[in-house]
């Protein structure tokens, strides 16, 4: 979801710190330290690496307790009509504008979540 975001939204970060916030301890280590034991991960914190240079951001990650990251784990399971509804009675009580959330997630999750908002 984070290389998503920035193949989408990575052009207009120049000069930015943009702060991933994750409940998954090995991607915060990974994108922290740029490296991964796991050649899979690895190639993804590489091509995050090389955009965020292409672009001229900086990345880094924090960790949120799982128990703390409802939110963008309701937001990450918008596939489904029902979660996407909930997510966004959730979404209401945070913010009165939805594009503050683009930054969350998926580019196709959030175009979902944006019809939805305007169906009201």
């Amino acid at each position: 979801m984070v290389l998503e975001s920035i193949k989408r939204w990575g052009h207009s970060w120049g000069g930015a710190h943009i702060m991933v916030r994750s409940d998954n301890s090995a991607t915060v280590a990974s994108i922290n330290k740029g490296t991964s034991r796991s050649p899979e991960l690895l190639s993804l914190i590489q091509e995050i690496f090389w955009l965020s240079v292409q672009y001229s951001f900086r990345v880094s990650a924090t960790f949120i307790p799982g128990i703390n990251n409802t939110l963008a784990d309701r937001i990450s399971r918008l596939d489904s009509l029902s979660h996407a509804m909930e997510a966004r009675q959730i979404l209401s009580n945070f913010s009165d504008n939805i594009v503050l959330c683009k930054y969350h997630m998926t580019p196709l999750s959030f175009i979902h979540l944006q019809d939805l908002w305007r169906r009201g």
